[in-house]
């Protein structure tokens, strides 16, 4: 054996070696496996080359030089992927392209290698073996060499660069090793490659001997700076460059060693910048965290979580929790500390925002009712010393609800930052805004002189806060109720002031809306009995204190009872009976109505129920449907349920509701009017004339009646206009053919002046139906009874023809 085969020999058992060994450290490492494969590659390059020099025959050495041709072409490319991972280019390591560029020429060139194409010209037999004659007037052949030399100054270059850019020193050195073994590998391989078949020296083919080079500095990286081996102080140490913490290095002068990449990005220093300089720069020159007092401190124990500042080197303040310990070596002598500091920008910022939401609301940002209550007591305090006034001011949005219910709830949340915005610009800076949330708000007024100083700022609210408000694509309107309390004459604290400003802006919501009020003890009378009465109509069901008064519904022209509508009454067991128009207003704030809506339909189905089982004549029962009844999703089935428990057939009930019920949602009450219609029952529209509905959407509803307010009919006899509404609404009904009730009947002119109106179509009687005190005032159940007995006995109502 010569010695260019003991170099090979040895250079193939350096390959094998090593590829086995790393992989063996982590056989899931990417890099790890990359490494095997280059050593594969220089396996086959060498054992086939060592073959190949020594074949007995030129056919031999060039059946073996073709498997050489595998390693060689393969090794450019697999050598550039190792450097790219070594680097750490993982994000061109993901494009898909980039192992295109890289493998596909070692598939070309081997390709041309098996066709005799590429390097090899001829082989001649020398003193040491078979040599290579290159083929270098093949195009292929200079394709290679340009490629083999490309990948080889890329893989150089990445090496080099990741060298100057490597902050951990352990990796600066690994990456200087691996750089000058590759380096002297390269002009090595390419000497002795080139050189000598260039001048025609005749030596075999020893190439791979000169990669043994950078290998050998590969292993040395192993052993000497743990290069792909997994230990517990590299661990230490790539977590201390990945951690979201800063970490720094001080000596214990003070004089800062190194520090992790969080460092250098929360601080925006170079690490040049940073080693060798004193750790007091990070902070502000009058914080008492310089290097003696940290070590001072450091002798009680470690430091943890002290909120402090960095300065960057912008000079830009980062709050920070600082925490820091000592180092010690192997003797436990103390060689310098840990600093650590946690960004708590973050967390800064959230207090700020959940301090802020303690104090202000959400949505529009102005005080809430904790910040309210301490601004009211400072601005007693102050008032106290001065001896002034505070007018603490309730404002509430009228008919919010149905801005809410057309336009959407977003709509209605611009709307109340808006009106926030125009509140903010109408007081003084010393006043306080808050909002208590739907859309109640609340302006304190301090250093008042007189009781009524608070006026011009009130009335500038009105008239401001009515103005147009502009919200995407529509323009809405609004207005407000306004109810205002005096500190220390109708109160001294928030409770009582609150209380009272409250009291009084209900009144103007009962008056008409769009207005203020300033509270007087007579208000709160009005309150209390209000409260009183809606107490014991809480009782009242429970009590059976509520029963049910029937009025009957005429048919206009032969005087027979055609139907009969409930209406509740209340008997109180003090105050005696009291009208409807005193407790209902009541059951539907406070809603109550629900359940006495479901009592009296109950009641009105049963008696309507046993006076078919005595016999009598077959009417409709007609029961008052309440906007809120009419909006329960389970409105329907609680109907259905009350016509089956009382066994009363769905086509005798006539539901009334009115016409703003009715065009509140118009698509819902569509909807909902034909679910009823499918079910058999009856709907009227009561009061109308007196809502806004037009014809055109009269005409899409699913109903069998309307009812002509008595507002109408009060004046038929007299006043030609209302002839002329009545006419033309009784007109346009018979045409949608609907039935058509006249309320209010209350003497002979007003039904003759009605039964004289001709439907000049037809020629017959222009109302169907009358109702009203003519014929009977509401009465209870037994006395409908008897007058439906005397209709079946043929007693009708004297009509006057």
């Amino acid at each position: 054996m010569n010695i260019f085969m003991l170099l090979m020999t040895l250079s193939l058992g350096i390959y094998i070696y090593l590829g086995i060994y790393v992989l063996y450290r982590d056989k899931k490492a990417v890099l790890n496996r990359v490494f095997f494969a280059l050593n594969i590659s220089f396996v086959i390059w060498t054992f086939a080359s060592i073959i190949s020099n020594s074949a007995s025959s030129k056919d031999d050495c060039f059946k073996w030089g073709m498997v050489a041709s595998i390693g060689y072409c393969t090794f450019a490319g697999i050598s550039l992927h190792f450097f790219l991972l070594y680097t750490k280019k993982y994000d061109l390591l993901k494009k898909w392209w980039l192992y295109i560029i890289i493998y596909s020429p070692c598939v070309i060139f081997i390709y041309q290698a098996l066709k005799g194409d590429l390097f090899v010209k001829d082989y001649v037999l020398g003193e040491y073996g078979w040599y290579v004659l290159m083929r270098t007037d093949s195009i292929w052949f200079w394709a290679f060499t340009i490629q083999f030399m490309l990948f080889g100054i890329i893989s150089l270059g990445l090496c080099y660069f990741w060298w100057k850019s490597a902050t951990v020193k352990r990796e600066q050195k690994q990456a200087g090793i691996i750089l000058i073994t590759a380096i002297i590998s390269f002009f090595l391989c390419n000497f002795i490659t080139f050189i000598p078949k260039i001048v025609g020296i005749a030596i075999p083919e020893i190439t791979p001997v000169g990669f043994a080079v950078w290998i050998s500095g590969i292993a040395y990286g192993i052993v000497k700076y743990r290069l792909m081996i997994l230990t517990p102080s590299l661990a230490v140490e790539n977590i201390l460059q990945t951690i979201c913490d800063s970490v720094i290095l001080v000596k214990l002068n003070g004089v800062m060693i190194t520090a992790n990449q969080e460092t250098l990005r929360l601080l925006k220093y170079d690490i040049a910048e940073l080693i060798g300089k004193p750790l007091a720069i990070l902070f502000h020159e009058d914080n008492v965290f310089d290097a003696t007092n940290i070590v001072n401190l450091l002798g009680y124990g470690p430091i943890r979580n002290i909120e402090t500042f960095f300065i960057t080197k912008d000079g830009v303040k980062i709050p920070i929790n600082f925490s820091a310990s000592l180092c010690k070596d192997d003797d436990e002598t103390i060689i310098g500390f840990v600093a650590v500091a946690w960004d708590i920008t973050t967390l800064k910022n959230t207090e700020e925002r959940l301090k802020n939401l303690a104090h202000h609301d959400a949505l529009t940002n102005l005080a809430n009712r904790i910040l309210l209550d301490d601004r009211l007591n400072h601005d007693i305090a102050i008032a106290q010393r001065n001896n002034t006034l505070i007018a603490v001011a309730l404002i509430d949005i009228d008919r919010f609800k149905e801005i809410n219910d057309v336009y959407g709830h977003n709509i209605g949340d611009l709307l109340l930052i808006d009106m926030a915005k125009r509140l903010k610009a109408l007081v003084r800076q010393s006043d306080t805004i808050a909002r208590l949330g739907g859309d109640e708000f609340v302006i304190l007024l301090n250093e008042l002189n007189q009781v009524y100083d608070f006026e011009a700022t009130v009335q500038r609210v009105m008239k401001h806060l009515s103005e147009p408000y502009f919200i995407e694509t529509y323009e809405i309107n609004i207005t407000v109720s306004i109810g205002v309390s005096i500190y220390p004459i109708h109160g001294v604290n928030m409770r009582n002031l609150m209380k009272n400003s409250d009291i009084a802006m209900y009144y103007p919501k009962s008056q008409g809306k769009n207005n203020y009020q300033l509270y007087s003890s007579s208000l709160s009378n009005d309150i209390n009995e209000k409260m009183e009465l809606e107490s014991s109509l809480r009782k009242a069901l429970i009590n059976n204190e509520l029963f049910l008064d029937y009025q009957t519904i005429i048919d206009i022209n032969s005087g027979m009872i055609n139907g009969v509508e409930a209406l509740v009454r209340w008997n109180h067991p003090e105050l005696g009976i009291i009208p409807p128009m005193k407790f209902m207003p009541l059951a539907e704030e406070s809603g109550l109505i629900i359940p006495i809506g479901e009592w009296v339909l109950r009641t009105a189905c049963s008696e309507a129920k046993r006076w078919r089982e005595l016999g009598l004549p077959q009417i409709l029962i007609s029961v008052n449907l309440s906007p809120i009844q009419f909006k329960l999703n389970n409105m329907l089935s609680n109907i259905l349920q009350i016509l089956k428990d009382t066994q009363l057939a769905p086509e005798y009930l006539l539901l009334e509701i009115t016409e703003g019920t009715a065009m509140n949602d118009l698509e819902n009450t569509i909807k909902v009017l034909k679910e009823f219609q499918e079910q058999g029952i009856k709907v009227a529209i009561d009061d109308f004339g007196t809502g806004y509905s037009s014809l055109i959407y009269l005409k899409k509803l699913p109903i069998y009646a309307i009812k002509i307010d008595r507002f109408f009919i009060k004046d038929i006899q007299s006043d030609p206009e209302c002839i002329s509404i009545v006419s033309a609404i009784i007109a346009m009904a018979h045409s949608m053919k609907l039935k058509v009730i006249a309320e209010g009947i209350e003497n002979d002119e007003q039904l003759m002046r009605l039964r004289s109106l001709k439907w000049e179509y037809v020629g017959s009687p222009i109302c169907d139906e009358a109702q009203g005190y003519l014929f009977s005032k509401p009465v209870a159940g037994r006395i409908v009874e008897g007058l439906l007995k005397k209709q079946k006995n043929g007693e009708l109502f004297h009509i006057q023809q």
